[in-house]
């Protein structure tokens, strides 16, 4: 090999290589490697029902109008506990949960005292546990319930849940999976209400109705923003002794992907009390009941809050 007088030229050359090489990686990073503001990836999870689909959208709208970084959607990825171990293991950067769902079912307490105090306990314990970070509540308290028909609510004077319990050995109730399984739902009822219906099938919140028009059940599980329950003429039972939490809405998100994006933060907070019941009832009306789709709903109702351009 030959060196001579071309060695610092061939040096200069390669450290301009280097100095050009490392920039190129920098600016093409996902978030959980240290890209620069607006770039590189974020991945938006969902759970596998309409309005958690409804917001992952939004999420995914407002990060694509506001930044420059690729966005992932991931959509209807399962339960709550699939989506809450995707983001503890980075396979997702955010999702939308709600703050029942943390306090009850992921950190296995106790109903809390008060709406504050539970999004307190929750932002105190994800961010201690596990690097979580939960941003501004959306608005809307999204809280389970038990539905039956109308007409039965009215004939047997069924208002309340305890109500509901003197009849429901005579039912056939059709209920989701996950809420088979929390102690937030069908088992805290059994033990709070002592509500034992004569069957139980396992029935997704997509098919509910249906099976109710069919008369396969008398009763399910809900949410109070169920776009359905005035569709299909559903009483909401009145929760008699307290027993649901509160379920307020808002984006859980990885604390080391905010860190390289802080930017994010404001973005999603955009969304911020910007929800109420009845507007998160409408929506997921439009797609459950309308038939409309969830990216046409989602854009819609972002252009009305005059956070996107129509």
């Amino acid at each position: 090999m030959k060196f001579g007088a071309n060695r610092r030229t061939r040096f200069m050359a390669a450290t301009a290589l280097a100095a050009s090489t490392l920039l190129l990686v920098a600016g093409c990073g996902s978030g959980a490697s240290g890209s620069s503001p607006d770039t590189g990836t974020i991945v938006i999870g969902s759970k596998n029902f309409t309005e958690n689909e409804i917001l992952a959208q939004m999420f995914a709208d407002l990060i694509k109008a506001n930044t420059k970084m690729n966005v992932v959607l991931k959509q209807d990825m399962g339960g709550t506990l699939v989506a809450f171990n995707a983001l503890k293991g980075g396979q997702i950067d955010v999702y939308p949960d709600y703050t029942g769902t943390g306090y009850v079912e992921i950190l296995k307490q106790p109903k809390a005292e008060s709406e504050q105090a539970m999004y307190d306990y929750v932002q105190q314990q994800y961010q201690k546990k596990w690097g979580l970070e939960w941003l501004k509540p959306l608005g809307f308290n999204d809280t389970y319930a038990m539905a039956i028909p109308e007409s039965l609510a009215q004939q047997d004077n069924i208002q309340t849940i305890s109500q509901l319990a003197k009849y429901a050995p005579q039912m056939t109730a059709g209920i989701d999976s996950e809420c088979q399984n929390r102690p937030d739902c069908l088992p805290g009822l059994e033990k709070d209400y002592g509500l034992h219906f004569k069957s139980v099938l396992t029935i997704d919140h997509s098919l509910v109705y249906q099976a109710m028009a069919q008369g396969k059940i008398q009763a399910t599980d809900a949410y109070t923003t169920d776009g359905g329950l005035e569709k299909y003429h559903l009483a909401v039972l009145k929760d008699n002794k307290n027993f649901f939490p509160a379920y307020y809405a808002a984006a859980v998100i990885r604390q080391d992907f905010l860190k390289q994006h802080p930017e994010v933060e404001g973005v999603l907070n955009k969304l911020a009390g910007q929800i109420s019941n009845s507007e998160m009832e409408h929506l997921d009306f439009e797609v459950d009941i309308s038939k409309q789709s969830i990216p046409q709903v989602a854009k819609q109702f972002l252009v009305s809050k005059g956070l996107l351009k129509g």
